[in-house]
């Protein structure tokens, strides 16, 4: 995996700790990275057919597990382990099975993304619900047109059921209920949990130091000044302008929408189905994302969400490599007759 999309982001944040140092600092800087090292990572294997059937057989134990155990655990307590950051996974979870329907059209896909759906839904997690519809609306393994205008308008309609439903009218507006044209932080009917007061907080800093920001972990040191129990803003967006300044966020954003584009650049070179799952997938991955880090904390919850968005690149960025390879070796090789050369090759 390319790592020039990061690096302007990576010696940014890491550098601005030689200035102004601190634990929490050096730690919010790791936490910010590991998931691009994990996906340097997974780039460096080499995924043959037998790993590829390794990954998916053991993925899918996975799936069943932490999906029996939300189911469990909400049996016993009324939440999911993690509460709203178990949504994040669940957020992968129905981008793949999606991914299986589309190019599968096996009705078990279905059943994955609903199953997924049901516990942002049934724990009133609003942006996680809201983040999982995306994945049905902008799924990139979704490619005929006629279908994707089915898939909004039932997903148009399942949202309306969502939004007018009890507990989420309660939750955003109280007993009284409201209109989607009331979902607005100025509106003061509109339950943000906190947030807008959070976000008051962080205004001065934002307005003294906009370019650079105020240090790694600053905003932790605002929301302790003011007594809180909270440690997070819940949103990236605001957390890493007060922090690292419009110049972290810029280059954060720009490693995001340059390793999108580089995948993009690469879609006519894919050539078997594996890595199309997981580059449709990948690319698909990013409307949650961008979803989930203004009202949470994303970024940070590397082991929810990050790692393994970042691990998709890895496994595409190899394959795409031993495939240039692959072609490169048969246009070099003296052998006679196509199978003879294909045959060689694969055996080595």
């Amino acid at each position: 995996m390319p790592l020039w999309p990061w690096l302007p982001f990576v010696i940014y944040i890491t550098g601005y700790n030689l200035f102004d140092f601190s634990f929490l600092g050096v730690q919010l800087s790791f936490q910010y990275l590991v998931s691009i090292l994990v996906g340097y990572a997974a780039s460096t294997l080499v995924y043959t057919d037998w790993v590829i059937d390794k990954l998916y057989a053991m993925m899918k134990q996975f799936m069943v597990l932490f999906l029996a155990g939300c189911f469990f655990t909400l049996m016993l307590y009324n939440v999911t382990p993690f509460s709203a950051s178990t949504v994040m996974t669940l957020t992968v979870f129905a981008t793949l099975f999606l991914c299986y329907y589309f190019n599968t059209k096996n009705w078990l896909g279905i059943l994955g993304f609903l199953c997924c759906l049901f516990f942002p839904v049934y724990m009133v997690t609003r942006t996680g619900a809201l983040a999982v519809l995306f994945v049905a609306l902008g799924h990139f393994a979704n490619r005929n047109f006629v279908k994707k205008g089915f898939v909004i308008a039932v997903i148009g309609f399942v949202g309306v059921i969502i939004f007018n439903s009890t507990a989420f009218q309660e939750k955003n507006f109280g007993k009284r209920g409201g209109k989607i044209e009331d979902i607005n932080l100025g509106n003061k009917k509109f339950n943000t949990n906190g947030r807008v007061y959070l976000y008051s907080l962080l205004t001065p800093g934002l307005k003294e130091s906009p370019i650079w920001g105020n240090g790694p972990r600053a905003d932790l040191k605002v929301l302790e000044h003011n007594g809180l129990g909270v440690k997070e803003v819940h949103n990236d967006y605001l957390a890493v302008r007060y922090n690292y300044g419009y110049v972290g966020l810029g280059l954060m954003l720009l490693g995001f929408i340059s390793q999108a584009l580089l995948l993009l650049y690469h879609r006519h070179d894919i050539q078997d189905k594996f890595t199309f799952w997981m580059y449709a997938s990948a690319l698909t991955l990013f409307l949650p994302f961008f979803a989930l880090m203004y009202t949470d904390n994303i970024l940070k919850y590397s082991i929810f969400f990050g790692n393994y968005h970042f691990a998709m690149f890895g496994i595409v960025h190899s394959r795409l490599y031993w495939i240039q390879r692959y072609h490169q070796a048969i246009q070099e090789s003296d052998w006679e007759g196509e199978e003879t050369r294909v045959a060689e090759y694969e055996t080595t």
